[in-house]
């Protein structure tokens, strides 16, 4: 299987889309304003350190302990709605590009998965998966059930969505712009690091991981499909169309 992981906060979207849920007004039926500002700090931390990562996502969890999943449902609606108008103007055309190179899409990311979903079915993604807390009968219990930004979150996520063994990596393509890609980034064969801070730059070096902007994002991944764009511009009987 031909398969495109892509990241979403500030590689398709200019900033975290979980941070503009938690910092809206409609948050507050969630979360108090005292946890709300715990939660701003550990996000900074959680930029340059792995325990600020794992502290982020506990005290998220905690945070939404009790609460009922339709109240983050239907806050998650109403941020995609404001925020979708802001998405970088080469995250469809990059998806379709994939699509017509014959990808099966895939948008991980570390927003709570009630958007990430959301955002999956409007860019016409196959399919979508963010972080997800368990549930009991509609309440969240304050646990995590699955943290894509986590170390190997984003290999959870893949095993979980298609068959082990599936993936032919040689022809895989990845795109992100944060430490948790890094490991997707490095295995996958055909991969962008998109606009990254400087200690992830240097990081991206050393591996050999090219390196992508808003302005050439759409085509570098052209480039790096072109085989199977070319074989996409041909009929069965390999005439063009």
């Amino acid at each position: 299987m031909k398969i495109a992981l892509l990241d979403m906060d500030g590689t398709l979207t200019p900033h975290a889309l979980g941070m503009a849920m938690l910092g809206s007004e409609g948050a507050t039926k969630l979360v108090n304003p005292a946890v709300m500002k715990d939660l701003g700090r550990l996000y900074q931390d959680a930029q340059t350190s792995v325990v600020g990562m794992y502290s982020l996502y506990e005290k998220y969890a905690q945070a939404l302990a009790g609460r009922p999943e339709s109240v983050m449902q239907e806050l998650a609606e109403e941020v995609w709605q404001r925020e979708k108008g802001s998405m970088y103007p080469h995250a469809k055309p990059l998806i379709d590009t994939l699509h017509l190179a014959g990808y099966h899409t895939l948008l991980v990311s570390g927003s709570p998965d009630e958007i990430v979903r959301l955002v999956a079915r409007d860019l016409g993604v196959h399919a979508g998966c963010g972080t997800r807390l368990v549930r009991t009968e509609g309440q969240y219990t304050g646990r995590l059930e699955l943290a894509p930004a986590l170390p190997g979150g984003k290999k959870a996520v893949l095993e979980e969505v298609v068959q082990p063994g599936a993936v032919d990596w040689n022809v895989a393509y990845a795109l992100g712009n944060s430490w948790p890609d890094i490991e997707v980034l490095n295995r996958a064969g055909l991969s962008l690091l998109f606009e990254p801070d400087p200690y992830i730059r240097e990081a991206a070096r050393w591996f050999g991981i090219r390196q992508a902007t808003r302005r050439t994002v759409l085509e570098q991944t052209r480039e790096l499909l072109s085989g199977s764009l070319a074989g996409a511009a041909c009929d069965d009987g390999g005439q063009e169309r």
